[in-house]
């Protein structure tokens, strides 16, 4: 008797506790009139340099002249498309901030031009292909805005030819030159024309094995994604507007992207040239 009246105490114990469930807020309180969260979306503009043509080949180095070599940019930055318009339209910007969202950069490379009957072009070239940034922005160099953007851009150019040859880019891999912390390198390669897929008509060659002009090398097609890199701006900052056109907002407060192709086996311009094509899109918001 003992014992069941125990274990119908247990059980009243037990059938007594209530389980604690830990209750979640609601979202909205009851009685007030709350309104939905709102989700605002930024509009998305954009700027882009259709396309713009470039011969590497053999010549002498200058002040806006690498030797057997072109410099390219990005819109924004290049001479095609310098600077953003101000106002409201869909690739204007509203005000003087930009926030950079992101920016891509075509090429496609052309061996079409080269002689291959000269010993040179059919021994195989090396197109050397440097990606990156100068650290370096429009507003420390000195460069000036009272002018207009295309100016502006040359000033740009200038300051971008001479970082490169005072870090003497040009010079000898064995040769051991002083690094220039104000260039930042992306990415470095040789883009080789694969000369056993030689596109086009004529024969088998001659004796010595050499193809008429009539057939080249395939194309090269690449793309470089500037916002998937160390330089890419990814704060707000400030546009400054040109003297002559006050509606033309430069990226003066921005690292310097680049790319350098080279070509140091060149050594006459009766040898051809190797043609590269370019094409860029840069997008961001006023929001």
């Amino acid at each position: 008797m003992a014992r069941n009246n125990r274990k119908g105490m247990k059980a009243q114990k037990f059938q007594r506790r209530r389980q604690v469930v830990n209750k979640k807020k609601p979202a909205y309180k009851h009685g007030k009139k709350t309104a939905p969260k709102l989700y605002s979306t930024r509009e998305v503009k954009h700027i882009e340099t259709a396309s713009d043509s470039k011969n590497v080949q053999f010549v002498a180095s200058g002040q806006t002249q690498m030797a057997n070599g072109q410099v390219f940019y990005p819109c924004g930055f290049n001479s095609t498309t310098s600077h953003i318009s101000q106002g409201t339209g869909c690739s204007a910007l509203v005000g003087c901030f930009i926030r950079p969202l992101y920016c891509s950069q075509k090429f496609k490379i052309s061996f079409k031009n080269l002689d291959l009957d000269k010993a040179v072009p059919n021994s195989g070239l090396k197109l050397r292909c440097r990606s990156g940034w100068i650290r370096n922005t429009g507003a420390k160099a000195g460069a000036s805005v009272s002018t207009d953007s295309a100016a502006w851009q040359n000033l740009i150019n200038v300051m971008v030819h001479k970082e490169l040859q005072d870090a003497d880019y040009d010079a000898d891999y064995l040769q051991y030159t002083r690094k220039n912390r104000n260039i930042m390198i992306v990415k470095d390669s040789f883009l080789k024309p694969r000369l056993n897929q030689r596109m086009g008509s004529g024969g088998d060659g001659d004796e010595h094995g050499h193809l008429s002009m009539n057939t080249y090398a395939p194309e090269i097609c690449f793309t470089i994604q500037w916002d998937k890199t160390k330089g890419w701006l990814r704060n707000k900052t400030r546009l400054e507007p040109t003297g002559s056109h006050s509606t033309q907002l430069v990226l003066h407060n921005q690292f310097i992207p680049f790319v350098y192709f080279s070509c140091e086996q060149l050594t006459a311009t009766t040898e051809g040239h190797i043609e590269v094509k370019s094409s860029s899109r840069y997008y961001f918001s006023d929001a």
